[in-house]
């Protein structure tokens, strides 16, 4: 079964959010004293003797309020002592699907989303990032997937996968290794996806393929994956779309405002996209439909009014630039 480790801060405040504050500290103490929830640590330290990405073993937590011990959940840090000797780990995580049964049964796919890459109005799903390479960045409708893996293999832009699994081979019965929410690292682009040893389903976010890892020959499917927002909108200002943010120099003639009609119709346009993207994106992309005018923020922030929790909005520089 695939894990997914969550840090001890973000899994305790999400809890008590979620469970109207009825799971607190001592119950994931609890939980993890009886090993049916799971915990590791970045680092176990025991006198001076240290290892790295640790699961901890139930015994660690088995202290009481006469234990000397020091809990520090908002960075994730315990320290204990057994048989005379301190345990300090450092950077402690929880099984995610331990921190579930917590849960009411109606609360535990919202707490899952809320920890996921799904959940996150930063990164985009797959056939989104398609239609944004070929609707924004001016991709043939048929190349456009090839040209994001392309993207990808430079290292321009980032994916997340909400589940991998790996075996062997293609078709083994048990996959040798399942993670989730995993960072797709630049050799998977470039050794996976491959035309004649891959295959990708832009739809369903499914990738696969057949490769060689750091660790050796093998085939991995990647399932729900994503893309970071902000990637994808840096490839435009590679293009040299979006650079006209800057004050006009001496010699430099300044740019007209784009007209209110022309802006008006673009934003109709981009109706499809306007709630997956952040505010600053959204002016990235006008600036770039339009690089002979120039296109201030107050503006586009006029256009979006209110906007719904989720995609960041423009940082605390509110000039109309």
């Amino acid at each position: 079964m695939a894990q997914h480790w969550i840090p001890a801060p973000t899994a305790l405040s999400l809890l008590d959010e979620l469970s109207g504050g009825h799971v607190g500290k001592q119950a994931l103490v609890t939980r993890a004293r009886a090993g049916t929830l799971k915990a590791s640590a970045r680092l176990l330290d025991i006198e001076g003797d240290t290892k790295n990405e640790v699961v901890l073993k139930p015994a660690f937590w088995d202290w009481d309020r006469y234990s000397e011990s020091l809990e520090r959940w908002e960075v994730g840090d315990f320290s204990v002592v057994h048989d005379g000797l301190r345990h300090h780990a450092v950077g402690v995580h929880f099984d995610l699907l331990g921190l579930l049964e917590l849960l009411p049964a109606e609360r535990r796919s919202e707490f899952a989303r809320r920890v996921s890459v799904a959940g996150s109005g930063e990164w985009m799903t797959a056939k989104a990032a398609r239609a944004f390479t070929y609707n924004e960045l001016g991709a043939p409708p048929l190349t456009a997937a090839s040209v994001l893996l392309d993207q990808c293999r430079f290292g321009f832009v980032s994916g997340k996968a909400i589940l991998r699994q790996q075996a062997r081979e293609e078709g083994a019965e048990d996959f040798d290794i399942e993670e989730r929410e995993w960072d797709i690292p630049l050799w998977f682009w470039e050794r996976f996806t491959l035309p004649d040893s891959s295959s990708q389903d832009w739809e369903r976010g499914i990738f696969s393929g057949q490769g060689r890892a750091p660790f050796g020959q093998c085939w991995i499917r990647l399932s729900g994956v994503h893309f970071l927002k902000t990637s994808l909108v840096g490839l435009l200002a590679s293009r040299g779309a979006g650079t006209n943010t800057s004050d006009p120099q001496p010699n430099q003639q300044p740019k007209p405002p784009l007209p209110d009609a022309k802006l008006q119709s673009w934003w109709a346009a981009k109706v499809a996209v306007r709630e997956q993207l952040s505010l600053e994106e959204l002016l990235v992309l006008a600036r770039g439909a339009f690089p002979e005018n120039h296109i201030t923020r107050d503006r586009i922030r006029s256009l979006s009014g209110p906007r719904k929790t989720g995609p960041k909005q423009f940082g605390g520089n509110t000039s109309a630039e």
